[in-house]
């Protein structure tokens, strides 16, 4: 419990910025009907990765909740967003989804590994729980 709250207890630091990142579900309404409902016309799930000591946000949508998915969002928190730092400390649920193997799916081994190798962890489902 200790490790994942003393993420934000960290002063800010650009080579190490603590992202937090979550999903939800969303419905995707339609037309307004005349007897005042909504045709509903699917769902997907928003992603968000918030840094909140760095003062931003990052928010994409997906038809789906996969392990392919999560990788898409995790890559460019390392990749885009976050370049030239050290390790991004990424605190998250852990869903199953949630893991440095679902890299490898969709990733060539050795980009997979440089980007599971820029990434630190922190699994809020630990803290949430004690």
């Amino acid at each position: 419990m200790e490790d994942a709250l003393e993420v934000y207890l960290r002063p800010y630091d650009e080579k190490q910025p603590a992202i937090c990142m979550d999903e939800q579900p969303a419905q995707l309404p339609g037309e307004k009907r005349e007897d005042n409902g909504y045709a509903r016309k699917g769902t997907c799930r928003v992603f968000m990765a918030v840094e909140p000591l760095g003062g931003k946000r990052y928010v994409s949508a997906s038809a789906r909740r996969t392990r392919q998915d999560w990788a898409r969002e995790a890559k460019p928190l390392v990749t885009d967003r976050h370049p030239q730092a050290e390790k991004v400390v990424l605190a998250m649920d852990n869903l199953n989804a949630h893991t440095l193997s679902s890299l490898y799916e969709i990733y060539p081994a050795q980009e997979a590994f440089a980007i599971a190798q820029k990434l630190e962890i922190q699994y809020a489902q630990a803290w949430l729980s004690a």
